[in-house]
């Protein structure tokens, strides 16, 4: 497949049926080293090992002390020049390092004999042999000698010699016979203008940092190769740059090397599944085969050509990459001269490859070789003719040991009897291939830039009729996928004192797998696994309520096993114990503590906890990191069934306890309120229940009087049989269904409104207060009122007239208004002058109105003797002595009065009397004065027989030059005069 010659087979057909599967190499932890670079300069962190010199045609003088160094092309005139410069490269880098590129960079200050028009080609060439620098004079090399004192010849002047078998004065091409041909590095163009001229010499520093004893620098001369016209402009020109000794060391000669220490690719395992065997087979006799698992390579050589029999991979890599596999070469190649077999990348759309490669031929070594552009071992290949490792470094005059190469002589092992692991590595974005056997380093080429590749395997022998027989174990050096490792189900709790878990199921190219579960927390109890073949763990005998942590990871059949990374770490709770109940602590009427019973071990941990609830009355939050809580909001004297559950660290929540814990509220103390109605002789207590539900009993007492309520399950309570004007004060209590009582609660303290009847009593002139009165009539300047009804019964049988204070706005008074009056006791104007009624009176509403009913008996019994401070009336001015009423005094009440009617002989202007037969007589007329001054001062008709509701007034008349108090009838209006007749 892959020749020594431009001779390669043609592409097979079997290509147009490659599946086309490009593999990009990813989800590794590998990462292609980065690039380093090394500037080394004369003088510049303390670097010191660049010397130099230039060698002149003109003369046989020595150079080394020139700050300038001459590069000259003169054809005519023999006055060419050549510059020698090396650079101590020990110690300045790593070990380990592989060299990526190297530069050398010289600054041109001036030219020689050129216009902008003109341009000089300048080749690198590997110094092959050692000269001295020397100071001038003949001190050092000269254009035909390369010691002092003209003591060592160059093989031809200038350092020029490539034309001997030998080793000549500078590199040049590894051929047996003439001619041979000088090999520049690189190329650079020399123009006209100061700059910087730079030289790529990779190989050569490649080829020094492994043969550091081969280091003997670079001479830049004239493109000696080029044919003419190539390499040159005219006959004269040449570049004048700074040394070494240039003052400034911003000039001076730079080594700018750029390298990388090796380190692993993402591996690709190749496999026999996916291997095209005998991809080319130019010679019937070489054969692949699959045989007990292994790449068998067998037969006898048919032919005499090199194009190789080969197997390649069905898909395509396109990145960087690293693979290994096991080769025995048993024969065909061991023993046998030039056999070769060989594992390589290959481009199969213009057969680029390179690869490492056995080689059965002469000293039998393992070499990298390949089609392709690449760098290293001294030379730099442009990828259009086959190349090798042991060509560029080794043939034909190396030693044994070299780095182009490494021999069978240096392995431990015969590889016709043991499998040796070769492997493979491409850094792709470095554009490094490395070979290594038994992972010693075979030898490396930078400066490769390949895509869309596949990897083959091939065998090659330009002889016939060789027995070969060669053997390939493909590696398994990747762990079983996924890695790292995943959970299908993550551990998780199956008790409290189990974990069960189950890993993602692994895949191998080398089953069976195994699983390794470990247990992280190091908590009691906590077990690993140990290998095992399957993906369930389940692990007991843990503690209750309590952390554990686990990883998993897997390893193949191999030997030694690959073990895969440990998924990430999983932790978990064990379950927590179910509590057995609960226990009640103080109770109030809203609340009741509660506490878990039960083995609850770690509930600070995590989010273990507790929660308690009563059937759907109420349900207490989860309380974090404790086995108590607190039943609120409670209903007052209400039986509660507590219930208790626990959860784990994870918040897995147990079922509720079995049993209950019960518990019943304390009542609520009773909150006060307004005492409603309050009358003159019965007070009702009202109390709030406060929450307390219906059914509560409440205990309501009366302090002054010492009476109670007994036990009741009202909100209220009503006290008669009290005095007006007294204070009294009540206080009450509840007690839930247990019989656990409240405390006393004070309702506050009242008083009963005084009746008129007792106001009547105060002395003339006196304050008094009223409360609640309704309002009987309303005239022009004067109103009246009476006692009001409280709980169904008169609260007095008493009136009044109230004459309102002057000034601001009072309230409007209305028949059946309920007011407070406030005022003091006074004597009404004449002729009312001993009518008692209260004078500069505050009015105030006081509730809803009222129906004022009148108090009716006969005349006789209407007006009434003294009371208190309101002088009785007379029931007969005319009599001698007259004579005064007797009974209840009425006056200021609504009343209603009946009998016959005379006008007085008025003729109904004014008044008019009714009778009854009482024998009432007011010296005007008999029976009671009525006044019809509220209706407009006259009656028409008078009737003969009628009813009045009216108040009861009274007013002077004169009687034998003396004022007597006698009876007069206000009716409010014409409707209160009802005839009767």
């Amino acid at each position: 497949m892959f020749a020594k010659t431009r001779h390669a087979g043609r592409i097979s057909p079997v290509l147009a049926v490659l599946s086309v599967v490009v593999l990009v190499v990813a989800g590794s932890c590998w990462g292609s080293p980065t690039e380093q670079t090394v500037t080394l300069v004369q003088g510049t962190d303390g670097y010191a090992g660049c010397v130099s010199t230039w060698l002149n045609e003109a003369d046989e003088l020595n150079h080394g002390d020139d700050t300038s160094l001459y590069v000259r092309f003169n054809q005519n005139n023999n006055l060419d020049r050549v510059t020698l410069i090396y650079f101590n490269l020990a110690d300045k880098l790593p070990n380990g390092a592989c060299v990526k590129s190297a530069s050398l960079r010289l600054y041109q200050h001036s030219e020689h004999n050129m216009s902008s028009l003109d341009w000089l080609k300048v080749g690198a060439y590997r110094l092959m042999r050692n000269w001295a620098e020397g100071a001038g004079n003949l001190t050092g090399a000269t254009w035909s000698y390369s010691y002092p004192d003209h003591s060592v010849p160059w093989m031809v002047p200038g350092a020029r010699g490539v034309n001997t078998a030998g080793a000549g004065d500078r590199h040049h091409t590894h051929h047996v016979t003439a001619p041979y041909v000088g090999i520049a590095d690189s190329v650079a163009t020399i123009t006209k203008g100061a700059r910087w001229v730079e030289w790529d010499i990779t190989p050569s520093v490649q080829w020094w940092l492994g043969m550091p004893a081969e280091n003997f620098g670079v001479a830049l001369d004239w493109w000696h190769e080029g044919a003419e016209g190539e390499w040159h402009y005219d006959n004269s020109s040449g570049a004048n740059m700074y040394s070494e000794k240039y003052a400034d060391a911003d000039y001076r000669p730079q080594l700018v090397i750029k390298y990388v220490i090796p380190s692993p690719e993402p591996a690709i395992n190749l496999r026999l599944s996916e291997m095209i065997l005998n991809y080319r087979t130019p010679d019937p006799g070489i054969s692949f085969s699959e045989a007990n698992g292994e790449l068998l390579c067998s037969g006898t050589t048919s032919d005499n050509i090199w194009p190789a029999n080969s197997c390649v991979t069905n898909y395509t890599i396109n990145s960087s990459f690293e693979t290994q596999i096991k080769v025995k070469l048993e024969q065909g190649i061991v023993g046998v001269n030039n056999g070769q077999f060989s594992l390589r990348i290959f481009r199969e759309s213009n057969d680029q490859n390179i690869g490492l490669q056995a080689v059965g031929a002469g000293q039998k070594y393992y070499e990298i070789s390949g089609v392709c552009q690449a760098s290293g071992n001294g030379e730099y290949h442009d990828g259009v003719d086959y190349w090798a490792s042991y060509w560029d470094g080794v043939y034909p005059y190396a030693t044994t040991l070299s780095p182009a190469c490494y021999f069978f002589a240096q392995t431990p092992e015969n590889e016709a009897q043991t499998y040796l692991t070769w492997k493979l590595r491409y850094d792709k974005t470095n554009g490094m291939v490395y070979a290594y056997v038994n992972d010693v380093l075979v030898t490396y080429y930078s400066k490769v830039n390949l895509s869309n590749f596949r990897l083959a395997i091939d065998h090659s022998n330009d002889r016939t009729g060789i027995p070969t027989t060669v053997w390939t174990q493909f590696l398994d050096t990747a762990p079983p996928k996924p890695e790292p490792l995943t959970w299908a189900s993550p551990p998780t709790a199956t008790g409290v004192n189990s974990i069960s878990m189950t890993a993602t199921t692994a895949t191998d190219d080398t089953p069976p797998v195994q699983y390794y579960f470990t247990e992280t927390s190091g908590n009691f109890g906590g077990s690993s696994s140990g290998w095992v073949t399957n993906t369930q763990y389940a692990d007991s005998s843990l503690l209750a309520n309590t952390q554990y942590g686990y990883k998993v990871k897997a390893r193949d059949n191999c030997t030694p096993p690959n073990v895969g990374e440990d998924s990430a770490v999983a932790q978990v709770y064990t379950h927590i114990n179910r509590p057995s109940k609960c226990s009640t602590g103080q109770i109030t009427a809203t609340s009741v503590a509660l506490e878990a019973i039960g083995s609850l071990p770690n509930i600070d941990q995590g989010l273990s906890g507790t929660q308690f609830k009563s059937g759907s009355l109420w349900t207490g939050e989860w309380k974090v990191g404790t086995i108590s809580d607190k039943a609120i909001d409670l209903t007052p004297n209400t039986q509660y069934a507590f219930q208790v559950r626990a959860r784990n660290g994870d918040g897995v929540a147990t079922d509720w306890s079995s049993m209950i814990a019960l518990a019943r509220t304390l009542a609520a103390e009773p909150t006060a309120e307004a005492y409603n109605p309050v009358g003159s002789h019965a007070i009702q207590a009202n109390w709030g229940a406060n929450g307390n539900p219906a059914g509560t009993f409440y205990y309501c007492m009366e302090i002054e009087t010492g009476k109670s309520s007994g036990w009741i399950k009202d909100t209220n309570w009503t006290l008669t049989g009290l005095q007006s004007g007294n204070t009294y004060k009540f206080q009450v209590k509840a007690r839930n269904a247990d019989g656990k009582e409240t405390a006393f609660i004070d309702l506050g303290k009242v008083q009963t409104p005084i009746t008129i009847g007792k106001a009547k009593q105060e002395p003339v002139g006196a304050s008094v207060s009223l409360k609640k009165k309704i309002v009987t009539a309303v005239f022009n300047d004067i109103f009246f009122i009476m006692d009001d009804t409280e709980f169904g019964n008169p609260q007095g049988i008493a009136g009044i007239g109230v004459i309102r204070a002057t000034g601001g706005i009072p309230p409007v008074i209305t028949l059946g208004m309920k007011v407070n009056v406030t005022g003091q006791l006074g004597f009404n104007d004449s002729p009312f002058d001993e009518e008692l009624v209260i004078k500069n009176a505050n009015i105030q509403t006081a509730g809803l109105p009222g129906t004022p009913n009148p108090y009716g008996a006969s005349n006789k019994w209407l007006g009434g003797a003294a009371f208190g401070s309101q002088p009785g009336v007379y029931n007969d001015v005319t009599s001698i002595p007259a004579s005064l009423a007797t009974g209840i005094n009425t006056i200021g009440m609504l009343v209603t009065g009946w009998g016959a009617v005379n006008d007085g002989g008025l003729g109904g202007i004014d008044y008019i009397w009714i009778d009854d037969g009482s024998k009432l007589n007011d010296g005007a007329g008999q029976g009671i004065r009525v006044s019809l001054e509220p209706i407009g001062g006259r009656i028409n008709p008078i009737p003969p027989y009628c009813s009045v509701i009216g108040i009861m007034r009274c007013m002077t008349v004169n009687n034998d030059g003396l004022q007597k108090n006698v009876r007069v009838l206000w009716p409010r209006n014409l409707r209160d005069i009802v005839d009767r007749n």
